[in-house]
């Protein structure tokens, strides 16, 4: 683990968090607030996890608008929401979610005031799992991940707990629940689970020696079926305006070759004086588009360099002259 430690009491009430943990530790990380996040093995990367199984730039996060989006940047897909593999994951910028790169267990807590225990109800959502600490109410979850431990960041907390111990999440296959310590002693009718379990029905379980009840409301099968029913679908590559008067993305299909420009002529018409009439041509691929600028008289951008042609990954920022588009992927996408 060797994301830098920082001291959290000093951190600014508006600056988001990443709390990372995995075998080898915890620490936190501060989120810069309106700048491109790299997560990956590389040392370079604004989070380093060391996990020789991930890319060297794995994920990449950025803010745009009023939305976090965490994007799958690697050569092969390790990027896991709730235990489904997904491509992106988008979030209100100052919620929060949980997620998994590689073998590291990474929590985004959106701004500090929000980071607070969940509230205890009595309204029990359809389709929902839930926990019930002795005669307390229920916390409930029909669609996140309920973690448990002594860090501040868990959703239930307990001094005596490691500080991540056990979480409760929907997955594709239906509600699991997994040891997150090693060290944690977490019993369900008299098994010791090592790694996950399923959930199928309300129950006991001992954790650390504490025993707490599972609450089930609805079908389960029926909301992991709802959350993840787009999660093995293949998606493509999209072009989203950031600063013009489209109100729709462009959609780039796999091993497709469009030209671009404000020729009707063209496969992509923009209708901007910005383009020339033939300004460029993109070859599409499943995690990345290679752009060749046809000699524009305003040129092709990626991340603000000028470019006759290169390869652009998701998150990168493409301009065709003044006008900017976001390269991120198509549907599905994980929106929490």
């Amino acid at each position: 683990m060797n994301a830098t430690i920082y001291d959290i009491a000093k951190l600014g009430l508006n600056t988001p968090e990443f709390f990372i943990f995995n075998s080898k530790g915890t620490c936190s990380q501060e989120f810069p607030k309106d700048k491109k996040i790299t997560i990956g093995k590389d040392a370079s990367c604004s989070i380093q996890l060391n996990d020789q199984s991930i890319d060297d730039v794995q994920v990449i996060g950025q803010k745009f608008g009023s939305y976090m989006y965490f994007i799958e940047s690697g050569n092969r897909n390790l990027l896991k929401y709730n235990g489904a593999l997904c491509n992106q994951i988008i979030i209100e910028e100052n919620e929060r979610a949980e997620f998994k790169v590689g073998n590291s267990r990474l929590i985004y807590t959106g701004t500090k005031d929000k980071l607070k225990k969940l509230v205890l109800t009595h309204d029990i959502p359809e389709g929902s799992v839930g926990v019930r600490l002795q005669d307390k109410s229920p916390i409930f979850v029909s669609q996140g991940c309920l973690i448990m431990g002594s860090h501040r960041a868990c959703d239930i907390q307990n001094e005596e707990w490691p500080e991540f111990a056990a979480a409760l999440y929907f997955s594709p296959s239906g509600v699991y629940l997994e040891r997150l310590n090693s060290s944690c002693e977490l019993i369900l009718a008299q098994m010791f689970i090592r790694d996950k379990i399923q959930i199928q029905k309300e129950c006991y379980f001992t954790l650390h020696g504490k025993s707490i009840k599972l609450l089930i409301h609805g079908d389960l099968n029926e909301q992991c079926s709802i959350i993840f029913q787009n999660h093995n679908k293949v998606s493509d590559l999209c072009l989203v305006p950031l600063n013009t008067k489209e109100k729709y993305s462009i959609p780039l299909a796999a091993n497709s070759r469009l030209t671009f420009g404000r020729s009707d002529k063209c496969d992509v018409t923009i209708n901007s004086a910005q383009l020339s009439r033939l300004h460029a041509q993109v070859m599409c691929r499943n995690k990345f588009i290679l752009i060749s600028d046809n000699n524009s008289t305003n040129g092709t951008f990626i991340n603000g360099n000028l470019t006759s042609k290169a390869k652009a990954r998701p998150s990168d920022i493409i301009n065709f002259g003044e006008l900017e588009y976001l390269l991120m992927y198509d549907e599905p996408s994980t929106i929490v």
